[in-house]
């Protein structure tokens, strides 16, 4: 997992309770249908890959789609 497969990487580190190690940059679109249960609302990656800690870009402005781009 991590990086671009799709899924979460994961491990157990000593202390931890929680093997999902990385996360994805997400937004949540109401109008678009599941694919799971055809309802509306599901959420969105926009960023082409998964992040470990110290791996998320710095930029000025987010990836965030355009406002037009969340109907």
């Amino acid at each position: 997992g991590g990086g671009t497969s799709g899924y979460e990487l994961r491990q157990f580190f000593k202390g931890s309770y929680s093997w999902t190690v990385d996360s994805r940059v997400i937004f949540f679109n109401k109008h678009k249908p599941s694919p799971f249960n055809k309802a509306n609302g599901v959420y969105v990656q926009i960023e082409g890959r998964r992040f470990t800690d110290g791996q998320f870009p710095t930029m000025k402005e987010p990836p965030a789609p355009p406002a037009e781009g969340r109907s």
